[in-house]
């Protein structure tokens, strides 16, 4: 199950972007970081999703949002029944089936290509 970051994206324009590479001598770049502007301690935002500013408490809550669906999401289905040929290790143990986190996230991408602003919801079950 691999995520990719553009599934999770819902934009709708597109953005071309160029990257170029320059290898310089370090006293040279030193010489270009001296002539930037200082920059306070503030933390940065960005003004990329939907007109909200991202800053780190932001994104600590799409992602605690999203960790928490996915363990209320994942935690529903397990069971304290042994699977077949599994070995015990522990005590205690409960098992959940790989195919309940594929499931969920095909259900999450789809959720959030009809509405990005799922993830900033506080409710439990808003992408379940």
């Amino acid at each position: 199950m691999s995520m990719d970051v553009n599934e999770l994206s819902s934009a709708t324009t597109s953005v071309t972007a160029t990257l170029g590479i320059s290898i310089e001598p370090v006293a040279m770049v030193e010489s270009q970081i001296a002539t930037l502007p200082q920059t306070s301690n503030q933390p940065q935002t960005s003004s990329g999703f939907g007109g909200i500013s991202i800053t780190p408490e932001l994104i600590s809550q799409i992602t605690q949002n999203t960790l928490r669906n996915l363990y209320n999401y994942a935690t529903s289905f397990s069971t304290s029944s042994t699977p077949f040929g599994s070995q015990i290790i522990g005590t205690g143990n409960t098992f959940i089936s790989a195919k309940v986190f594929q499931d969920w996230y095909e259900t999450f991408t789809r959720k959030v290509k009809i509405d990005p602003n799922v993830v900033l919801k506080d409710d439990n079950n808003s992408m379940s």
